[in-house]
């Protein structure tokens, strides 16, 4: 069974959770880019605008752009990641969208289109009844009703052990003929969409040892987990500079945690931290990587190196070179 348990006890400590999203009165749908509050915010990412013509998507410029012209009340600084992001005040909050809610909601009620039908289909493939706790979440435009029939469909599954049996089950039901290989259209699809800074023979070499993707009936899913945040990430960091490092990965554990976390041995920096989803599950224990991101220095002066400090990553990276 795929647990959302573990989301009921993070839930208890955090009511927003990554991955969620948030909607305001005057119509802004943002996504939750951080468990919990900082300084009485909702960290996240405006993603969607409420328009007569209906939702209206915005990249992470556009959305930026979006705020400072007509709602710079949602701009905030963040002393966490020393960087300016996207705050909401819970009590500005007309609804919470939960992944985990939608997803028994989707399984539990005729389905209104065929993408909702893969879902379904995918719900009937984790073996869960509709009225369970015991289940993963689906996010993005799916979670808020912005799909069209060509949307990917994103899967949350909370904690590390539920992640792990989630992929599992959809690495054997690939291998079963259930749910299909990324074709390499559908490859270079997903390449496109994240644009990151690796070459798209890079990026492939790295995504196809994840398997956290599939497709369904030729829709892709991807699939991501949530869970605590660890203390460090939580402290307030000052920025550096931007660098490049060579190091090996010692402890990949938290690889596909998010933010992803690899501890390496490296003469002045200690860890490598992920915030860009690429670069979950991108390095194991071991093995040689070259990043390139944000060097940061905590409180007690220990040094990270911070990839993601905006949703495309620009210039950050993080790849195996042995």
């Amino acid at each position: 069974m795929i647990g959302c348990s573990l989301e009921q006890m993070l839930r208890r400590k955090s009511r927003f959770l990554v991955r969620d999203f948030v909607e305001t009165a005057d119509g802004l749908l943002f996504a939750v880019v951080a468990n919990g509050l900082e300084d009485r915010r909702v960290l996240a990412c405006l993603r969607y605008v409420r328009t007569d013509g209906g939702l209206r998507k915005l990249d992470t410029l556009g959305a930026h752009q979006f705020l400072g012209q007509h709602h710079p009340e949602y701009l905030f600084h963040s002393a966490r990641r020393d960087i300016t992001v996207h705050g909401v005040p819970p009590d500005r909050i007309a609804h919470h969208h939960r992944p985990s809610s939608r997803w028994r909601e989707i399984a539990s009620q005729p389905a209104g289109d065929d993408l909702l039908r893969k879902v379904q289909r995918l719900a009937s493939l984790f073996g869960l009844p509709a009225d369970t706790a015991d289940c993963p979440g689906v996010t993005g435009s799916v979670l808020v009703g912005a799909h069209t029939e060509r949307s990917d469909i994103d899967l949350v599954a909370y904690g590390r052990a539920s992640f792990q049996r989630a992929r599992q089950l959809l690495r054997r039901a690939v291998e079963a003929g259930v749910l299909e290989e990324l074709t390499e259209s559908l490859w270079r699809d997903a390449y496109a969409r994240r644009g990151c800074s690796l070459t798209f023979e890079e990026y492939l070499w790295h995504e196809k040892r994840k398997f956290t993707k599939c497709a369904v009936v030729g829709t892709k899913v991807d699939l991501n987990a949530v869970m605590a945040e660890p203390a460090s990430v939580r402290q307030a960091a000052r920025k550096l500079r931007q660098t490049v490092i060579r190091a090996v990965v010692h402890d990949a554990s938290a690889a596909f945690d998010y933010p992803a976390i690899y501890r390496i041995r490296h003469p002045a920096v200690r860890e490598i931290v992920c915030f860009t989803p690429t670069y979950a599950g991108q390095a194991r224990a071991a093995e040689v990587v070259q990043a390139a991101g944000w060097l940061e220095q905590s409180h007690d002066g220990r040094l990270r190196l911070v990839i993601g400090t905006s949703r495309e990553a620009d210039g950050e990276y993080l790849r195996v070179v042995s």
